[in-house]
């Protein structure tokens, strides 16, 4: 988005060597480079409240530079991201950068980015909600950025739906995450140590916990869920460490996988019931046939053949079945439930013995 937005000054950048590059990290929350050529200049690009505190002037719309107000320019950055902007400071200084330390900075301007939200999330979310699947943001945005955006997604409703950020977060102890963990819905100006560490606690809390990402610093935290869902745009680290490639990033396909996982694990129920019941009601028959006077009351021919229908068709009756909508309407399964149930035991009991 950048580099389409540059490209329509069409500048001329020759003549300019680059003499040092600091990339961007999640800690500094920005990056910059030294350039050399007819005039020597830092350029910096990163997160407002990083480098807004450093800059003293300004470059108006003449090229001037001018004292800097920090006021007007605040209200400007919040209204950029309450309108769900990533914003973005671009910044110069005559004097190189550290990644320690900024000299005083000339302020050029700042870019609001704006991610569109699918018009299909917000459906997407609220299904996966009713099914019983808490949904939390975790992002590299600012907070307010991170908030817009979650209420558009309708992941913000309530009055005690918690937003933090990833310096909130470290300062909190496991134990006070875990009493604000099913009331967080979002993470903001996250860390990529802050991703392993909700998984980590989700876990220890006996949830079953699915990760979507799509970086290398996503890698640790998809390996850990128990379900990893990597993005089919991302990176290769990401989708080897992944369970699941989403190939089209899309959050619906999320919803479509707990729905046909769903869908499988009644299935593999439903077969397991009727499997038992059959084999109780042909088992019973050999065995209570002599007793009543019939010696073989099924032959083992016609037990092959029994067993033949029932396995094949049901088999393929069961495998075929279509998802069903109301699955999603049904609360999710702990992770300790197992698949025989005491009510599928009455039922294999009673409609055997019948």
């Amino acid at each position: 988005a950048l580099l389409e937005f540059a490209a329509t000054a069409r500048l001329d950048t020759g003549g300019y060597t680059l003499s040092q590059h600091i990339p961007f990290d999640s800690t500094h929350k920005f990056s910059a480079v030294r350039i050399d050529g007819a005039r020597a200049m830092t350029l910096v690009k990163g997160a407002p409240e990083k480098l807004l505190p450093a800059c003293t002037q300004y470059i108006d719309e003449t090229g001037e530079r001018r004292p800097l107000s920090p006021a007007v320019l605040t209200y400007q950055w919040n209204e950029m991201t309450t309108h769900a902007m990533r914003v973005l400071a671009l910044a110069i200084s005559d004097q190189p950068v550290s990644s320690d330390d900024f000299p005083p900075l000339t302020l050029v301007g700042l870019l609001g980015i704006r991610d569109e939200l699918r018009s299909e999330t917000p459906a997407a979310v609220r299904e996966v909600q009713g099914a019983g699947v808490q949904v939390v943001m975790i992002t590299g945005d600012n907070r307010d950025t991170a908030a817009a955006i979650a209420k558009e997604a309708g992941l913000l409703r309530r009055d005690d739906d918690v937003v933090l950020t990833g310096g909130e977060l470290s300062s909190k102890s496991d134990e006070e995450i875990k009493q604000l963990l099913p009331r967080l819905r979002v993470v903001a100006r996250a860390l990529p140590g802050d991703k392993s560490r909700l998984v980590r606690l989700a876990q220890e809390m006996e949830l079953v916990t699915g990760m979507t990402g799509d970086g290398i610093n996503d890698a640790p935290a998809l390996k850990k869920a128990d379900v990893g869902f990597a993005m089919g745009s991302g990176t290769e680290v990401a989708k080897e460490a992944g369970d699941i490639v989403i190939l089209n990033d899309n959050f619906r396909s999320i919803a479509k996988a707990i729905l046909y996982g769903r869908t499988i694990f009644k299935s593999i129920r439903k077969f397991v019931i009727f499997q038992l019941t059959m084999n109780l009601c042909a088992v019973g028959v050999s065995v209570l046939g002599p007793f009543l006077g019939v010696e073989n009351p099924i032959t083992v021919v016609q037990m092959l053949w029994v067993n033949i229908i029932m396995d094949t068709l049901a088999a393929l009756a069961y495998a075929g079945e279509a998802p069903l909508e109301e699955y999603m309407e049904e609360p999710p399964k702990k992770r300790a439930e197992p698949i025989f149930t005491s009510a599928m035991l009455h039922q294999v009991l009673c409609m055997g013995l019948y």
